[in-house]
């Protein structure tokens, strides 16, 4: 998919034309990471694992062999992922290399909610509430303010979540940072905001949500991050005296979670040169104290005001999507200094950035069952370049698919071709200056042989094309405009038949509750019995 022609972001451009949409949502971690490793000339295998063919990916320059879970490499050891996994371990370690973490206390299913609640008298409210083993904000309950809402949070936690062990900590009153680190360097900063809303003084808080997540399904590892009305929302939106139907006023801007999570539709934004120093060392140094864990995203709160700031959470499998694809500021290449860090000789290495692999067919083929490892084959790092030659006829020539199998099949490996009926062909390969020439030899030759008059343009092509063979049929061009403007007229009609059931119910509910209804009732159903003996 081009990414450029989304939205403006200023993101890295080796990845604007790159992502495939298989990958976008929870995939994309684990393809960006590939992905750097192949453009150097890395062999790179997928994996399945266990009953359940859990993929995975291998990277391999000839003379060693890096095992890949997602974002995380196996420099990591496994105590490390193990005490990543438990809050409480973190939280431990933490402590013992006096990293600032908040204060608060371990409890299981089976602890009396008095000795909890004697516990707790030392600190003080708000609260937040989170399981030990809990990932991406599920069951975390933050600004609980009084011990109703705490009593409330911990049997949520324990009936509900069936959650064996939690945490209760003081609320600490600060942004959410994540920050990657990378050996001894922070290479990405962001700014973690809870979901949200700005207001247009005319567009309702459901239709803004809407559209923010339209918004959210056009960057790749929001695409499946959406923003969900949950109970928690519909909290803050009774606290404000709002409903779904409220009208925010221009540039309002409107929270609607206290967990900053992208996973629960939270914001990602760029910090990287903004947080201050002392606060990454704090980050730094909280990584450093989890034994073989060179890199990781450290989860952090920082209090620009007081200047203090307390790790929350360490992770061993930390997504960069966010850091890849803020939705403001600057994308940084965390997948380059990992594989920078992981394969050192490799980088001074060019990539070749104008080729990406298909994920979904390697996906597909393990996750089926029917391969269990797979190698993909290996790009070429050498000078290339990626060219579009058109050729157009001036008559109609049945001889588009011949020379598709007697030349493109039969010499070239990574082309992209693209039929308009049977007058023109789209031609874009990618390859060393001698491959480029040798393709126009080969059309020259195809179509002199058979007596077909054509004209043939050919340019630089800016964008990453798919490896292998691809070709595509594209209906005449009116056609296709005709079918878009139908398409855009129906989208129209569909939005103001809802506006318009939006308001009918409206109508209907507030008719429901007014004082005519009622006292109108027994006439109703004189009228209804009327009615159905006739």
């Amino acid at each position: 998919m081009n990414l450029d022609k989304v939205e403006r972001y200023d993101w890295l451009p080796h990845l604007e034309t790159s992502i495939p949409e298989f990958a976008f949502g929870d995939k994309i971690d684990m393809y960006v990471m590939a992905l750097e490793g192949w453009r150097r000339g890395l062999t790179l295998r997928f994996v399945g694992i266990g009953e359940k063919s859990l993929v995975r990916f291998k990277l391999s320059d000839g003379k060693k062999e890096h095992s890949f879970s997602v974002t995380r490499g196996d420099l990591v050891s496994k105590e490390a992922v193990n005490i990543c996994v438990n809050k409480d371990l973190t939280k431990q370690y933490l402590e013992g290399a006096e990293v600032p973490v908040p204060k608060g206390y371990k409890y299981s299913k089976e602890t009396p909610l008095e000795n909890i609640l004697t516990d707790l008298s030392e600190l003080n409210f708000p609260f937040v509430v989170k399981p030990i083993d809990g990932r991406r904000g599920k069951g975390v309950i933050s600004n609980i303010q009084n011990e109703q809402q705490l009593i409330d949070s911990i049997k949520y936690l324990r009936e509900d979540l069936l959650c064996d062990e939690f945490i209760v900590e003081e609320h600490f009153n600060g942004e959410e940072y994540r920050v990657y680190i990378v050996g001894n360097d922070v290479v990405g900063v962001i700014k973690r905001e809870p979901a949200n809303i700005m207001g247009d003084g005319h567009s309702t808080i459901r239709e803004l949500i809407r559209m923010k997540n339209e918004r959210r399904k056009k960057v790749p590892n929001l695409y499946a991050r959406l923003i969900k009305v949950d109970k928690e929302t519909e909290g803050i939106l009774k606290e404000k005296n709002y409903n779904l139907e409220t009208i925010l006023k221009k540039d309002e801007k409107l929270l609607l979670s206290h967990k900053a999570n992208l996973s629960t539709g939270g914001d990602s934004i760029d910090y990287t040169d903004e947080l201050p120093s002392s606060v990454k060392e704090i980050a730094i140094k909280g990584l450093k104290c989890v034994p073989n864990m060179p890199h990781g995203g450290v989860d952090i709160l920082y209090n620009e005001e007081t200047g203090k700031a307390t790790i929350i959470e360490i992770n061993s499998r930390a997504g960069v999507g966010g850091h890849l694809f803020p939705l403001e500021g600057k994308a940084r290449d965390i997948p380059k200094a990992i594989m920078d860090f992981y394969f050192p000789n490799t980088v001074e290495f060019k990539r070749n950035e104008k080729l990406h692999f298909d994920l979904e067919q390697y996906w597909n083929l393990i996750k089926g069952g029917k391969a269990k490892e797979i190698v993909v084959p290996n790009v070429n790092i050498k000078k290339n370049k990626t060219q579009k030659f058109i050729i157009e006829t001036e008559s109609k020539t049945p001889d588009f698919r011949k020379f598709i199998n007697q030349v493109i099949l039969k010499r070239y490996s990574n082309v992209s071709i693209t039929i308009f009926g049977q007058t023109k062909i789209e031609i874009v390969l990618n390859g060393e200056q001698e491959v480029l020439g040798g393709l126009k030899v080969s059309i020259h030759d195809f179509f002199s042989r058979k007596k077909v008059e054509y004209n043939m343009s050919e340019k630089e092509y800016p964008n990453s094309i798919l490896q292998g063979v691809n070709v595509r049929h594209v209906a005449k061009r009116n056609n296709l405009r005709k079918q878009i403007n139908e398409n855009e007229k129906l989208r129209k009609e569909i939005n103001n038949l809802q506006d318009l059931l939006k308001e009918k119910s409206n109508e209907v509910e507030k008719l429901q509750t007014s004082k005519s209804w009622r006292y109108t009732k027994p006439m109703r159903a004189v009228m209804g019995w009327k009615h159905k003996r006739n």
